[in-house]
């Protein structure tokens, strides 16, 4: 085929190892057949990557070739707001079927229509019609799926294949997810913020492999981008992926860390009692924190270790004027209140764009970086019983006693 050939949607092509995709009207990845309704005949199948927002799935009977056949090119579409409108957000997706690496490459390409700045929720995810779709592992080493992993491997449930299935979502160096869910979708959502005009593309990729050993060694390739794997694309298509650092990306990632936190001089954690603490946060990234400000939550735990059981007690917000610029810090003091702690061994965690909290003290990792895991310091402190004066006393019915003793 030559370039721009108008083509039917569905559309089917074979990677190099010899595994057909087809490409919907919707934009789904269809692969894996997974039974047929005897009644209808109709057959249903595994998939993955359908282009939908809350309301409206993405419909587009416009497609053409480029590459020589290799890459699939679905029309724009506004997506719809749910009351019968569109959004000034328009759509569309380029899948690209590697006929020398067996790999699927998908290019969302999204671009904000409307004069005024834009935040967009994009979200793909796995479907495996009601069926059990099990990661058997990520890039961090476990089977869950969290917010610094840059691929997942899922069992490829079906009654005709035994192939695994690895999904490459981000590589480091570009922007995180936003979200992620784990269980039958395996969800990653990606909040993009877009400025009049702009257009962002989530770069994300797809392979089904004989088995896992081989999914591993795949997913770890793709993230770094070998395996040829921004073959095709042009150079502004590279500068508007967010979520790989293509080398010429237009827009870099910050990396928030609090790197100190310090208690004021001659103050001493009490229970009960309040604590000054001064921190520093840093932006490390290549990229600038494009928001008006930073928050942050500060918890106590016994332990140095962040999870859903330690109690926010504090928060703190700093305000930026508009951005904070790569290797760029900012100073403040908090006074943080030690209500219903109680004395001995505790840890003060102060973390910086935080994802857990309580429902005072949440903001939902609303800074998207290009590290989620380093977001977190934790200082020991000793909390002191206090001390208590014997104000007045009082002996009823009896004559005073000789001794008097406290512990």
């Amino acid at each position: 085929m030559s370039n721009n050939n108008p083509i039917n949607l569905p559309f089917s092509l074979i990677d190099r190892d010899a595994f057909p995709w087809e490409i919907t009207p919707d934009g789904e990845l269809e692969y894996g057949h997974i039974a047929t309704y005897s009644d209808s005949g109709e057959q249903y199948f595994q998939s993955y990557g359908k282009l939908s927002n809350d309301y409206y799935g993405y419909h587009s009977a416009d497609a053409y070739t480029e590459d020589n056949g290799r890459e699939v090119v679905i029309d724009p579409r506004y997506l719809g707001n749910g009351y019968g409108d569109d959004l000034p957000i328009s759509v569309s997706r380029k899948i690209y079927v590697s006929e020398n690496s067996g790999f699927v490459r998908i290019l969302d390409i999204v671009k904000n229509t409307y004069s005024e700045p834009w935040q967009y929720d994009h979200r793909v995810y796995n479907y495996s019609h009601d069926l059990p779709s099990n990661i058997t592992k990520t890039s961090s080493g476990d089977s869950k799926l969290n917010l610094d992993d840059n691929w997942l491997v899922l069992d490829s449930i079906s009654d005709n294949n035994t192939s695994d299935i690895v999904r490459v979502i981000a590589g480091t160096g570009g922007y995180r997810p936003y979200q992620v869910s784990n269980g039958n979708t395996s969800g990653v959502t990606y909040r993009l913020k877009l400025a009049p005009g702009e257009t962002q593309i989530v770069m994300h990729f797809i392979a089904r492999t004989p088995d896992v050993a081989t999914a591993l060694a795949k997913g770890d390739q793709l993230a770094l981008l070998n395996m040829n794997a921004l073959a095709g694309m042009t150079e502004e298509e590279k500068s508007q992926v967010i979520n790989f650092n293509t080398g010429v990306n237009n827009k870099l990632p910050p990396d928030l860390i609090v790197e100190s936190a310090q208690i004021l001089p001659g103050e001493v954690p009490i229970s009960d009692g309040k604590i000054s603490v001064t921190l520093n946060v840093k932006n490390q990234g290549t990229g600038a924190l494009l928001e008006d400000r930073s928050w942050g939550t500060v918890y106590i735990s016994d332990d140095n270790k962040l999870d859903e059981n330690d109690r926010a007690i504090d928060s703190w917000s700093q305000y930026l004027e508009n951005s904070m610029l790569p290797n760029t810090s900012y100073e403040i003091t908090e006074e943080i209140d030690l209500w219903n702690v109680k004395p001995g061994r505790k840890f003060l965690l102060f973390e910086v764009d935080p994802l857990y909290g309580n429902n005072f003290y949440s903001y939902n990792n609303e800074e998207i970086e290009s590290n989620e895991s380093n977001n977190i310091l934790a200082i020991h402190i000793e909390v002191k019983a206090p001390d208590l004066d014997i104000i007045e006393a009082n002996i009823e019915n009896g004559d005073p006693p000789r001794e008097v003793s406290w512990g």
